[in-house]
C-alpha cells in the first residue's frame, strides 16, 4: 500500500528494481545507484612491501567478519603474506580482534573507527577490499570507494553489489557465506596485487557509472516527475 501511494520508488539497482516490478508491476520505480564523488578520492600510490588486506564498515556478523577471520587464519597458516587492517565498531569488535590476533598474530591491525580524509587514506594505502556480507547490503558506499581508490574488492554477491562488480573484470564476487570461495579468492588476489589491470577498471567503473554529477541530474528528474504527479 505504501508503495502504490508514491509518485516515485526509488532503488539502488535494475537488480532491485526488476526484483520488484515482478510483484508490483504497475508502479512507478526508478533505479538510482549510489555515487561517489571522486575528486575526494586520493591518487593512491601504493608501495607497500607486504599486500595489505582491508575491512571498513559496521563489525557485525552480517558482514561476515566470522568468515574472514577464518579465511584469514587458514591463509595465514598456508604461508600466505599479508596485513589484515581493519576500520569500524560494532557489537563483534573485541570478538574480531581477539580472534585475528589468534589466528594471523602480528599481521593484524586494528585502526578505530575514520571519517573524512582519514577513510580516503585508509583506503587508498590499501590493496585489497573485502566485503564478505552474508545479508543486509544494498550497494555499500565503502566498496564504490575503495573501487575510487583503485582498491581490488572482494565482495559478496549480495543485493545490488553485482550492479557494480563484474567478476573477473573490475573486482571478485563470491557466494555469501562461502568460506572455501572466499579463501580461494582472497589466495588469488593476494597472489596478483601486483597486476593494475582490474585496479584500473575498478577506477573507471566508479568514473563512468557512479560519478556524483550524473547522480544529481537523475536524481533532480525524479523529483520533476514526482512533483509532476501531485
Amino acid at each position: 500500500m505504501m508503495l502504490r501511494w508514491a509518485a516515485e520508488v526509488v532503488v539502488l539497482s535494475e537488480i532491485e528494481r526488476g526484483s520488484l516490478l515482478l510483484r508490483w508491476p504497475n508502479i512507478n520505480i526508478a533505479a538510482l545507484p549510489n555515487a561517489v564523488d571522486i575528486r575526494n578520492a586520493p591518487e593512491a600510490a601504493r608501495s607497500n612491501a607486504v599486500p595489505v588486506v582491508v575491512f571498513l564498515g559496521r563489525l557485525h556478523e552480517s558482514k561476515g567478519i566470522r568468515q574472514l577471520a577464518e579465511v584469514c587464519g587458514r591463509l595465514h597458516g598456508a604461508g600466505s603474506e599479508f596485513i589484515f587492517r581493519c576500520y569500524g565498531d560494532g557489537p563483534e569488535r573485541e570478538w574480531l580482534i581477539n580472534k585475528m590476533h589468534e589466528n594471523v598474530s602480528g599481521s593484524f591491525e586494528y585502526r578505530g573507527v575514520v571519517a573524512g580524509k582519514e577513510k580516503w587514506a585508509a583506503l587508498a594505502s590499501s590493496d585489497i577490499f573485502v566485503l564478505p556480507s552474508i545479508y543486509g547490503e544494498g550497494m555499500p558506499m565503502a566498496l564504490l570507494e575503495a573501487m575510487a581508490c583503485g582498491c581490488v574488492v572482494i565482495a559478496s554477491d549480495n543485493a545490488s553489489i553485482a550492479a557494480v562488480i563484474k567478476n573477473g573484470e573490475n573486482g571478485y564476487l563470491v557466494p555469501a557465506g562461502d568460506v572455501d570461495a572466499l579463501a580461494d579468492t582472497l589466495e588469488m588476489a593476494i597472489a596478483a596485487r601486483g597486476n593494475r589491470l582490474m585496479s584500473d577498471a575498478a577506477k573507471r567503473t566508479i568514473e563512468e557509472k557512479f560519478a556524483i554529477a550524473p547522480y544529481f541530474e537523475q536524481l533532480d528528474l525524479i523529483y520533476s516527475r514526482a512533483a509532476a504527479q501531485v
